[in-house]
């Protein structure tokens, strides 16, 4: 099985921008060759507005995990009938990975489902994805998030993990006291016996009240198994580097379109630039440098005959429609007064918490300054000159690089360089930017007035962008963004992508910095987080944490997975008084 993985990735990944170009023909593959993961949640009950806390497991096939081939995973939270109402990307780094989620203030009380996988994933059945079903109480809105009514078409059968399958961890796992008093700081200790084999050498461990983390199964749930004799076509290419964009070019008839040049601008500061050729399927593929939140996104697709195209681009995240979940929403007495208690320390927790900053800012995302095609070798400003009544004539007068011509009576741009280069750079065409939007028609570029524009910068080498030779870049500024109001190129749009989530740190693990303040009420929902802890047969491990204001019953929980995908738990109790 991993001579046929290697086989297949060497014939899907040639290097750069030729991602995909080597996929000529359908691959049909075998459920075999889908990732796993395990998805656990530092608890199963939640107010609305709280983090979701999570640690991500690579459960996936020894060949698979080895061929690591995602670098990005997706979860989102979804309602019963499949709809999304919020989602995070991460990056997977050593196949594994850990976040939280935003949990939107505004949804009702319910049931809600994780939903996780990777863009390889979505190649086969949902069935494989990851599901971890809670619930969330919202104190503000008095509705109830009632699930769809099911049918045998729509709705797919969702199990609770069998309770049988949880087996208790042989570990030793104690406190150093059983009872502590408010602010008081517990000590763990954690003795991993050599004898346990069969199971990974990594746990996640919860610390919250007792019965916030469901003792069955942890809320892991499974959709009814998928045939074995399923065979699944091809669509996503994994992501081996980070985020991606992908899509497909349709003409009027709703036939793809081979060999279409599609060019990709990303409009953050600094931004970025990608073309390629679309390949036998009329698809293109695009890996795009990391960057965090909400980026405007410029896309544009022309072949040589100029015919009006569709450009149809993948949505990154999943989004399956249809019902998941018909369950009708239940809290038992226990469940009740916990979220009452929850919902308290929430509203508090709220009343005193810090404003915690997660915007990027401009030296997080880049500190060189610099657009992606690096040091101009000229920059003009067009204020610091006479006002020249065409751009053609700024070119000719300020900007003695390019050279505007005329061939079979069609304007082109020429850029000059170093006689050693200057051939080699008139055999290609030059990459032409404006507010680092690529144009094709250079009559409406030279129509702009030059009194709305701020600058020109030039690169007179040249340059290579994935597979892809310019004869140097032209890149024009607008004074006001606005691509001085010329008119987009035929068959382009605009469009927004989530970048990967700002994962700071978390508010459970960040309480510690707030020990001194003694006049700030604390009351977490969750004492203690940790989604990551390494620990090997025979060794021991400690680790520490502070009781809040908050008296009652603790449970200390420490979970794992076996080598065969089993969960695996053992809870010792504590109380604060």
């Amino acid at each position: 099985m991993a001579f046929i993985i290697a086989g297949i990735m060497a014939a899907l990944f040639i290097n750069g921008n030729t991602l995909a170009q080597a996929y000529r023909s359908p691959v049909i593959m075998h459920d075999g060759y889908n990732e796993k993961y395990a998805v656990l949640t530092d608890r199963n009950i939640y107010v609305a507005g709280e983090e979701l806390c999570f640690s991500v497991f690579n459960l996936s096939d020894r060949h698979v995990r080895k061929a690591g081939w995602s670098k990005i995973f997706y979860i989102e939270l979804v309602q019963p009938d499949g709809a999304m109402v919020a989602g995070v990307k991460i990056p997977l780094l050593e196949d594994e990975a850990a976040g939280f989620l935003q949990i939107p203030d505004n949804i009702p009380t319910g049931y809600y489902l994780l939903r996780s996988y990777t863009r390889w994933m979505r190649n086969f059945s949902p069935r494989d994805y990851a599901y971890n079903r809670i619930k969330i109480v919202n104190p503000y809105i008095q509705e109830v998030n009632i699930p769809a009514a099911g049918n045998s078409e729509s709705s797919t059968v969702l199990t609770p993990n069998d309770s049988t399958n949880v087996l208790m961890m042989p570990i030793g796992c104690k406190t150093d006291k059983a009872v502590y008093n408010s602010r008081e700081k517990v000590m763990v200790s954690i003795d991993i016996p050599p004898f346990i084999k069969n199971i990974s050498d990594s746990y996640c461990i919860s610390v919250a009240r007792c019965g916030a983390v469901d003792p069955n199964g942890s809320g892991v749930v499974k959709m009814n198994e998928a045939s074995d004799d399923e065979h699944y076509l091809m669509q996503f290419i994994p992501e081996t580097k980070g985020l991606s964009v992908s899509g497909k070019v349709l003409n009027n008839n709703g036939e793809t379109v081979r060999n279409t040049f599609v060019q990709l601008s990303m409009l953050r500061e600094n931004g970025d630039y990608l073309g390629y050729y679309t390949d036998l399927d009329g698809k293109f593929y695009f890996s795009l440098l990391p960057f965090t939140g909400r980026q405007d996104m410029f896309i544009s697709a022309h072949n040589v005959t100029g015919d009006r195209l569709e450009i149809r681009i993948d949505k990154d995240f999943a989004n399956h429609n249809g019902a998941i979940s018909t369950e009708a929403f239940t809290l038992s007495d226990n469940e009740r007064s916990l979220a009452v208690e929850m919902m308290i320390n929430s509203q508090v927790k709220k009343a005193y918490a810090k404003n915690r900053d997660t915007a990027v800012t401009r030296d997080e995302q880049d500190s060189t300054g610099l657009y992606f095609y690096g040091q101009p070798c000229r920059t003009v400003y067009i204020d610091d000159f006479i006002a020249l009544p065409t751009l053609g004539e700024v070119f000719f007068e300020l900007v003695p690089e390019v050279s505007v011509t005329k061939r079979k009576g069609v304007n082109t741009v020429v850029v000059s360089g170093h006689p050693r280069v200057s051939a080699d750079l008139a055999s290609y065409n030059p990459l032409i930017l404006l507010d680092l939007v690529p144009i094709s028609n250079l009559d409406d570029l030279l129509a702009v007035p030059p009194r709305k524009l701020q600058r020109i910068e030039i690169i007179n080498n040249l340059y290579i962008k994935g597979d892809i030779i310019y004869g140097g870049v032209v890149s024009i500024f607008s004074k006001k963004g606005d691509l001085a109001g010329i008119n987009l190129p035929l068959n382009s749009s605009f469009f927004v992508i989530e970048g990967l989530s700002s994962q700071q740190t978390s508010a459970v693990e960040s309480f510690a910095d707030n020990q001194n303040e003694s006049r700030i009420p604390d009351f977490r929902n969750c004492l203690y987080w940790n989604p990551k802890i390494t620990i090997r047969p025979g060794n021991k491990a400690s680790l520490e944490f502070t009781t809040s204001d908050n008296k009652g019953d603790y449970e200390f929980i420490i979970r794992g997975f076996s080598s065969d995908g089993v969960l695996m738990e053992k809870r010792c109790r504590f109380g604060v008084r």
